[in-house]
């Protein structure tokens, strides 16, 4: 019987990890959370001889906290692609303006040699 339900166990296991491949942090940890959470509250439950409450309480304790905790994460990595962005984004602006100051500084230098040469052929006529 012990066997049994260790397999069952881990086909459990593995079918939660399976169902939470395509989730993000926040469902993730609320997942696992509850799986924690369950199993924690049935062992204290059935420690003061109601399992079933403390399987209850136990999965949306470990549901919010891990809820919680995946957000978290969700939240600090969108920061910080947020943060890339921006300073991909600057590095773009820059590169923008030095480009538009090369042709600005090209334009110039057109114009000097030009009127150099202008002053040139004055100053032969």
């Amino acid at each position: 019987m012990r066997q049994w339900c260790k397999a069952a166990s881990l086909v459990a296991l593995l079918g939660l990890f399976a169902a939470l491949a395509g989730c993000t942090r926040a469902e993730k940890g609320a997942g696992i959370g509850a799986g924690v959470g369950g199993v924690a509250g049935a062992i204290i439950g059935h420690q003061s001889g109601n399992a079933a409450l403390g399987t209850a309480i136990g999965a949306g304790t470990g549901a919010l906290a891990g809820h919680s905790v995946g957000s978290h994460m969700d939240n600090k990595e969108l920061r910080q692609q947020n943060e890339a962005l921006r300073m991909q984004n600057e590095r773009l602006r820059s590169q923008q303006e030095i480009e538009r100051l090369r042709a600005e500084n090209e334009r110039l230098q057109q114009e000097l040699e030009d009127e150099e040469d202008e002053d040139e052929e004055d100053g032969e006529g």
